[in-house]
């Protein structure tokens, strides 16, 4: 997917990059992780919002299925994985929980799984101050509510160090605990770089946030986010890669958005 260049630039951003408002705020994205790697960095999308069954609203249930492609002597530098899963309402509070699980192939990685059991989907969202952000424990770094979505984001490198190649599933539960709690996860993402000895030397920058476009948008313009670029020499290759999380319900016990 990437060229062997000397800047890779990778940006993970949940919602809009381009333009947001300041009805409902949200989290700019900022960068979250920066390096450099002699071998190059993946990142991966899994589309969980249409393999998500819909089969009893107490319940949600899907898989999102990655591919690690580390190269043959090569080592893992790092590795996260996130979650967006949906609570159903852009301000209600409806509450739920989360259960995710690691496994190689079809082998439950025993000791880095359950990566996360019951984990509490109890933030509420208030428009006026943005993103709310949840005390969390490892593996799980970081967890935070923009109006109707969750993010949640994984340390991964140790599960995956001594991989290789192979793959890497996961499964993604979550349970209604209180009110029309939605639960349908809307996308799963991984990303991972890896040195390899003798290579070229590639940087990178994480970039992540949770900033919502909505139809209240207006001349809001914290969005925005920098790649800080000035030590790079004039002539580079850079790849940018992109997530837009939105969704449109329909049915069920969620309101949409």
């Amino acid at each position: 997917m990437f060229l062997i260049a000397l800047v890779l630039v990778a940006l993970l951003s949940f919602a809009g990059v381009v333009s947001a408002d300041n009805y409902y705020k949200g989290a700019a994205p900022k960068t979250n992780l920066t390096g450099s790697v002699t071998g190059g960095v993946d990142v991966q999308f899994a589309d969980t919002w249409n393999t998500t069954p819909v089969e009893d609203w107490s319940k949600q249930q899907t898989w999102a299925n990655f591919t690690i492609n580390v190269p043959s002597g090569s080592t893992l530098k790092f590795a996260e994985f996130y979650v967006v899963d949906y609570c159903g309402s852009m301000t209600a509070d409806y509450y739920g929980n989360m259960t995710v699980r690691l496994f190689q192939g079809n082998t439950e990685v025993p000791y880095y799984s359950p990566v996360v059991v019951g984990q509490p989907l109890a933030l509420k969202y208030v428009n006026s101050t943005g993103a709310n952000y949840s005390v969390v424990s490892a593996p799980l770094i970081n967890l935070s509510r923009t109006t109707s979505d969750y993010v949640a984001i994984f340390e991964a490198t140790g599960a995956l160090s001594n991989w290789g190649n192979g793959n890497m599933n996961v499964s993604l539960t979550s349970y209604n605990v209180s009110g029309r709690f939605d639960g349908r996860f809307k996308s799963a993402h991984l990303i991972y770089g890896w040195d390899t000895p003798g290579g070229s030397s590639t940087e990178y920058w994480i970039n992540n946030g949770n900033d919502p476009i909505t139809k209240y948008i207006g001349t809001y313009t914290g969005n925005k986010t920098v790649f800080n670029i000035e030590t790079l020499p004039r002539t580079y290759v850079a790849n940018l890669s992109v997530e837009f999380v939105a969704g449109n319900s329909t049915s069920g016990p969620g309101y949409g958005k």
